[in-house]
């Protein structure tokens, strides 16, 4: 049994604003036209209207995290290994996120507007691993993984404007199945041919403010969701080919990734916008590498060979967004 401990000690400061003498201030406070047309002037946790004073506020944020971690490894038998780890990790908001303007979004038209108010999420993660290694080349692994978080940043969406929001809390849960193979050992003429799979099902809920969940029952929603940004399943297969001697490498990689909250609705007035959904997403993707001397590589590379769309639509159904995705091929 191997043990490893161990903790991190990260120091994190964003300071977006400027100071501004008195004589500044008292000219804004005299003016009668709106001197910061892009500049957040309402709370987009408390919807309240903000004095000119606190939209000239800087936004800081400054946090001093320990994140311990503890993990440990221990050999069954000579091929199976059982591992686990603990950790404590953080999500801070980006410059972006928190900054208090009004940017145009490309190519929907859509506004984003960074909001002051957020704060660092916290994340108590634990995850477990069985791995069996029948040859040195083969893999065969079960995981559990769990996460706790306190304050998650997700992107809400009311009218034609976006932000970021954290909730109270939200948990996620999931296993995911991991083979490699090497074909040789059910025939010669399958040397150098390898396949790869693994699948994660993976399930989230997100404890919901009190005004969220009443709006959401009220329109016939559950009083929890599943997490911004996080699919209920993903699935990768590839199968690839490598001759070592000639310098060949052909590969292809099969993603498919489960449907998804994209954006988060809210309450508006005295209503409730819905969640958007990211339906499913199957890709699949193609590389040939050929060497040609110790320095240089031929690569053709082709993406999303299936085609398809980004598909974006309503909790309830209807479409929000659809949106063609092209093949990519490049040397």
């Amino acid at each position: 049994l191997n043990l490893l401990t161990g903790a991190r000690l990260e120091i994190f400061d964003l300071n977006i604003g400027r100071d501004y003498s008195e004589a500044e201030l008292a000219a804004l406070r005299a003016s009668t036209s709106t001197p910061f047309v892009n500049v957040v002037s309402t709370s987009l946790s408390t919807g309240q209207r903000l004095t000119l004073d606190e939209v000239l506020a800087p936004t800081k944020i400054s946090t001093v995290d320990v994140l311990p971690s503890f993990a440990w490894d221990y050999e069954v038998r000579e091929d199976v290994r059982l591992r686990g780890v603990l950790s404590r990790t953080v999500a801070r908001p980006s410059f972006k996120e928190v900054a208090p303007i009004r940017t145009r979004l490309v190519p929907d038209g859509d506004v984003f507007i960074g909001n002051r108010d957020l704060k660092t999420s916290s994340i108590n993660n634990y995850d477990v691993r069985l791995e069996w290694t029948p040859e040195p080349s083969d893999l065969i692994a079960v995981s559990g993984f769990s996460k706790f978080i306190k304050d998650p940043i997700e992107l809400r969406e009311l009218g034609s404007s976006r932000f970021f929001v954290n909730e109270p809390s939200a948990s996620v849960y999931g296993f995911e199945i991991e083979v490699q193979k090497e074909l040789d050992d059910f025939s010669p003429a399958l040397r150098g041919v390898s396949v790869g799979l693994n699948y994660a099902r993976i399930v989230s809920s997100v404890e919901l403010s009190e005004a969220s969940r009443r709006l959401r029952e009220a329109i016939g929603g559950g009083p929890t969701r599943r997490l911004q940004g996080q699919p209920d399943y993903t699935f990768n297969f590839n199968v690839t080919y490598k001759d070592e001697d000639f310098g060949l490498f052909a590969g292809l990689f099969l993603n498919v990734t489960g449907e998804s909250v994209a954006v988060t609705g809210g309450p508006e007035s005295n209503s409730f916008v819905s969640d958007v959904f990211l339906r499913p997403i199957t890709t699949l993707n193609f590389t040939l590498e050929q060497r040609l001397t110790d320095t240089w590589t031929l690569g053709l590379k082709a993406k999303n060979l299936t085609g398809g769309a980004t598909v974006r639509a309503y909790e309830l159904g209807s479409l929000r967004s659809y949106e063609s995705r092209a093949r990519e091929y490049s040397m």
